[in-house]
């Protein structure tokens, strides 16, 4: 995966805010490019397939290095899709509560095919029921990413796609900040409604899918 650094937008951003200091111009960079990501799940990530383990029932997500995962957007099982859901509403459907063990008589009968899969907080999910041993049952996840608050960079195909929301959102938080030289609240509404109007037609491209392949970054295949 190519990326590309938050810093490489600083200077359209200081051309509004000329005494900012750089720091803090790619700490707002950074923010604005999570809150792109966080109102799209534009940035789509398709992971490795894994070989889900008996009696296990909760699991790891493996995003890219310096992302977090947003959302589950799509996963299936041995090539059938499985519906993702909220963690209370998959909790509410299965009436035994999904348990991790590894004793084979318990894994018999609380175990069976998972046929949900639910979010359980930036860095875990849960497969419904848990699954049994009487196959080997392989997950396959789409998931939306977003940048760590970390990070240095992101994918550069995404950064690029939504560098003019990146700027607007940057800007619009940017130039409210009170006792600078640089404060322009009327500017700032500018940018607050061209990131809004921005962000309203990406997640509406992302909903219907129109969206260009180059923003799906895929994992190795499964061996």
């Amino acid at each position: 995966m190519e990326t590309r650094a938050f810093s490489t937008l600083s200077a359209k951003v200081s051309a509004s805010a000329p005494s900012c200091a750089y720091p803090m111009l790619v700490d707002y960079i950074r923010d604005s490019a999570i809150r792109v990501c966080d109102r799209t799940l534009a940035w789509r990530h398709t992971a490795t397939p894994i070989a889900l383990t008996p009696g296990r029932a909760e699991y790891d997500f493996a995003p890219p290095p310096d992302t977090t995962v947003q959302a589950v957007v799509r996963a299936d099982i041995n090539g059938t899709p499985v519906q993702v859901l909220s963690y209370d509403a998959a909790a509410a459907m299965i009436t035994e509560w999904p348990a991790t063990t590894t004793v084979a008589a318990e894994i018999a009968e609380l175990g069976s095919e998972p046929r949900m899969i639910a979010q359980v907080g930036a860095n875990r999910y849960r497969v419904f029921p848990m699954p049994d041993a009487e196959r080997t049952y392989t997950l396959s996840m789409t998931f939306a990413l977003k940048p760590t608050r970390s990070s240095a960079d992101m994918d550069q195909d995404v950064f690029d796609e939504f560098e003019d929301a990146i700027l607007h959102g940057t800007l619009q938080h940017l130039l409210v900040l009170p006792n600078v030289d640089w404060t322009d609240r009327e500017l700032a509404a500018y940018h607050a409604k061209q990131f809004l109007f921005a962000v309203t037609s990406a997640r509406a491209k992302t909903n219907l899918g129109a969206f260009r392949s180059a923003l799906v970054v895929r994992g190795p295949k499964f061996a």
